[in-house]
């Protein structure tokens, strides 16, 4: 083997060996680069030949084995983009790329303003809509028979813990009625069942359990000669962790961007199209443009995690083999308060 091309393979081998560290290098090179464009911060980004960066201005402060990410501007953030530009003579393969997101116990009523559907109304004067509107001086009523059911589509999938069903009155309510999920609206299970319902503002609590819709279901009424009448169905619970995931190469020059969205039916994928992205070697400076912001969903705090996992990357060089496993994860704690303008 000649010595250009040995030389090529430890420089390839040394490349690898710094991209396994880039993603926790890189969280910290962030915050540097929040107070000042070069210095050391470039140096090292230069040196690990990726770069990382938030779209959001956001501060990253190390505390033991996590991050702080504090409010990125008036009431917070909900996506956080990761962006990668290869400096490398290679291709560079993320395969795995992904995030999940884990808040705390949401406030306020999921239900609320959300689409609702009825197996009967007594009259166009009590659509089911009026179970969810937050007005009680409005309501839903059934047809005067059982089995007789009301859902609502909360939209996206949540961890649901409590029902808070409001009744017109002890008579016109359910006596024997369960409380069901469902993720299609089709296939229904059952967390919590009520044989002696009595009417009144009842407060059902349950085992967390995900759903997208969420039913009452009547078998048997308060009284025969009352309908089912809700004067609002409250639903409460905290948003699923669900982990999505996509793969990405970045060939040498260019750049990628991901996107998470951390807000309920949101995802991981390609950063949007109407963000402008410019890259500086000089400076870092690689962001330009509209930011792509969603509102965030409520006050709490939870754990968000990127992971990037590159496995089986094999190279070749001449007549040398390699194949290397690399793995960067690093926990994000954010915090989430009100909505942004």
């Amino acid at each position: 083997m000649d010595a250009a091309r040995v030389k090529r393979a430890q420089g390839a081998s040394e490349y690898l060996v710094i991209f396994a560290i880039v993603l926790i290098v890189a969280v910290l090179a962030i915050a540097l680069l929040s107070s000042s464009a070069g210095g050391a911060s470039d140096a090292a980004l230069a040196e690990s030949q990726v770069y990382w960066r938030s779209a959001y201005p956001i501060s990253i402060v190390e505390t033991g084995s996590a991050y702080m990410v504090p409010n990125a501007s008036p009431g917070g953030a909900s996506v956080i983009y990761l962006k990668l530009k290869n400096r490398g003579a290679y291709p560079i393969r993320l395969a795995n790329v992904s995030a999940t997101s884990n808040l705390s116990t949401l406030t306020g009523n999921l239900a609320l303003g959300k689409p609702a559907t009825n197996s009967s109304r007594e009259s166009s004067s009590y659509p089911a809509s009026y179970a969810v509107d937050g007005i009680t001086t409005t309501r839903w009523s059934s047809q005067y028979s059982d089995p007789q059911w009301i859902y609502v589509d909360l939209g996206a999938i949540y961890n649901i813990s409590r029902v808070v069903l409001n009744w017109r009155s002890a008579y016109a309510c359910g006596k024997n009625y369960t409380i069901q999920l469902s993720n299609d609206a089709s296939a229904w299970s059952t967390v919590y069942s009520r044989t002696d319902g009595t009417g009144g503002t009842e407060t059902l609590d349950f085992t967390a359990s995900s759903g997208r819709y969420v039913r009452m279901y009547g078998a048997a009424r308060c009284d025969t000669g009352y309908t089912y009448s809700l004067r609002e169905f409250e639903v409460y619970g905290s948003i699923a962790a669900p982990t999505y995931a996509i793969d990405a190469t970045i060939y040498p020059g260019e750049e990628t961007c991901l996107g998470y969205n951390q807000s309920p039916g949101g995802g991981m994928g390609p950063c949007p199209e109407n963000n402008v992205y410019y890259y500086s070697p000089s400076d870092n400076s690689s962001y330009a443009g509209p930011r792509a912001t969603t509102p965030c969903i409520a006050d709490g705090t939870g754990t968000l995690t990127l992971t990037n996992l590159r496995f089986d990357y094999v190279e070749t060089i001449g007549s040398i083999t390699r194949t290397k496993t690399q793995v960067g994860d690093k926990p994000l704690i954010s915090r989430c308060a009100g909505i942004i303008p």
